[in-house]
């Protein structure tokens, strides 16, 4: 049999063709291997550590939660309250947990995002009336709100 033009006995194929199933093999567990070394020590890492949800961005005045930030997947056990948090100010908030691990009181400070992305709003009457010779106010019935401060 030919192959790339050279002339091999179908032993010397078979003994090629074993030596690459091997050789893959091999490569493969070794990479199964250190995936599972890296997963178990993401594991333990977990262990000792508390996990947040990924996104920490909220709108201005909305009612957060402290254990509302935690992920699901966590593994430690929170000693925090489950206090509101206070979103009336734009801007980042540095925010603290406590948390236990192997019967040891840890503390973990994060940064939240205050934003105010809710564009505001304006509410008239479309038409306004009045008599000759009165005085009219054009701001009467107009009611102003951007969701972090509204006037009348």
């Amino acid at each position: 049999m030919k192959i790339l033009g050279k002339e091999i006995s179908k032993k010397m194929l078979i003994i090629i063709v074993v030596s690459i199933v091997i050789v893959g093999g091999g490569v493969t567990t070794g990479v199964i291997l250190m995936n599972n070394k890296d997963n178990q020590k993401q594991e333990e890492k977990q262990k000792d550590t508390i996990l947040l949800k990924e996104d920490l961005k909220f709108e201005i005045n909305s009612e957060v939660k402290l254990l509302s930030l935690v992920s699901k997947d966590n593994k430690v056990k929170i000693l925090s309250e489950d206090d509101t948090i206070d979103t009336s100010t734009l801007g980042e908030k540095e925010i603290t947990i406590k948390y236990e691990v192997e019967e040891k009181e840890e503390t973990k400070i994060f940064k939240i995002t205050i934003e105010d992305t809710q564009a505001p709003t304006i509410g008239y009457q479309k038409e306004l009336s009045t008599n000759v010779g009165s005085k009219i106010d054009l701001l009467k019935d107009v009611k102003v709100s951007d969701g972090f401060r509204s006037s009348i």
